[in-house]
């Protein structure tokens, strides 16, 4: 437990020095893969508490119709998928990042949009109309920290200069799409297999 919170805490020091606290993350063996993982879990649970808890005005809950497997689901996927894309597209381009390395700054990377998205959904509770601009300005202040934090940690533990880095994620980003998209061929063509093979035995099951 020392060891979690020692990586929690450390997580505060990456967000105002992010160059250096990832460069003693990699180096100097700074914060935990534990930390990291907890962070994304809390991101995942603050992003829950805005879609359930989140003012009216700005959120629009069905209790009836809201599914929190999917939601979960839709919001762990792109995590996953960042961390593949970008590990395999950094293995080519002689990244010096590690795979849990890749995890641990994506974790660390998300704990300023954490924190305003729980900011900014008690805040959505308390806003009239005309004020749902500075709670959207919260939430853009939290998502533009937590992108300049992940292109920091890419930069730093990959050793990449700004123009590769800005690549990389460009890069990173398509190949989450492209794993989508083999995702979903590879799902269809199981799919049709499973079909042809029932139909197959079915088909000899009625000759017989």
């Amino acid at each position: 437990m020392a060891t979690v919170w020692s990586g929690l805490k450390y997580s505060f020091h990456i967000i105002f020095h992010p160059f250096d606290g990832y460069w003693d993350m990699r180096h100097e063996r700074r914060g935990n893969l534990y930390a990291a993982l907890i962070i994304c879990a809390l991101f995942i649970e603050s992003m829950l508490f805005c879609q359930q808890h989140g003012g009216f005005l700005m959120f629009d809950f069905n209790p009836r119709t809201y599914n929190v497997v999917r939601s979960i689901v839709s919001i762990a996927i792109p995590i996953i998928l960042w961390c593949v894309a970008n590990w395999s597209i950094t293995a080519l381009t002689d990244g010096e990042g590690r795979f849990v390395d890749i995890i641990m700054m994506t974790g660390y990377a998300l704990l300023p949009v954490t924190l305003t998205n729980l900011t900014g959904a008690l805040l959505s509770n308390a806003v009239i109309q005309n004020e749902v601009d500075f709670v959207y300005m919260v939430f853009g202040v939290g998502y533009v920290w937590s992108g300049f934090l992940l292109f920091c940690g890419v930069a730093t533990i990959h050793q990449f200069t700004v123009r590769k880095t800005i690549f990389t994620i460009i890069i990173t980003i398509l190949g989450m799409f492209f794993i989508v998209f083999l995702a979903l061929l590879f799902g269809s063509i199981i799919d049709k297999m499973v079909n042809f093979i029932t139909g197959l035995i079915t088909e000899i099951g009625l000759r017989i």
